[in-house]
């Protein structure tokens, strides 16, 4: 069964989408004044807005993978390695317990680990961690 007629195109009045539309505007109008805000064009008729036009520019770097250190000044850089410094301590003396555990633990299954010289200097001295789990498992 085919339909033979398409519907009526007709414009529908939403109650209330005028007062909506009259609330948008209102709220932009209320937005505060954008200060150091720099607002630029783009090509496709949008706009890049940067809230912070002084700060940092990543541009700079000649490369993704350049080293920030390298390019941020240094009032930046000294917070930010003392605050790394301090949550590394942090975190190494947090695990203090685990550790001391985990090496007795190791001691207990007779894993001993040494620099080896046999057959060779620097030889690894691995060992499979399924070997492990069969001798505790047992």
């Amino acid at each position: 069964m085919a339909i033979d007629k398409s519907l009526p195109n007709k414009k529908v009045e939403i109650p209330g989408q005028q007062e909506q539309l009259e609330k948008q505007v209102e709220i932009r109008e209320e937005l505060p004044d954008a200060g150091d805000t720099e607002i630029t064009p783009t090509e496709d008729g949008g706009v890049e807005i940067n809230f912070e036009p002084g700060a940092f520019n990543q541009e700079q770097g000649e490369s993704h993978f350049d080293n920030l250190a390298e390019l941020l000044p240094e009032e930046t850089l000294n917070p930010l390695g003392s605050e790394l410094v301090q949550n590394y301590q942090e975190y190494k003396s947090s695990r203090k317990d685990w550790e001391e555990s985990y090496a007795k633990g190791l001691d207990l299954l007779g894993f001993k680990y040494e620099n080896k010289s046999e057959p060779f200097q620097g030889a690894s001295g691995a060992t499979h961690p399924v070997l492990a789990e069969a001798i505790t498992q047992f």
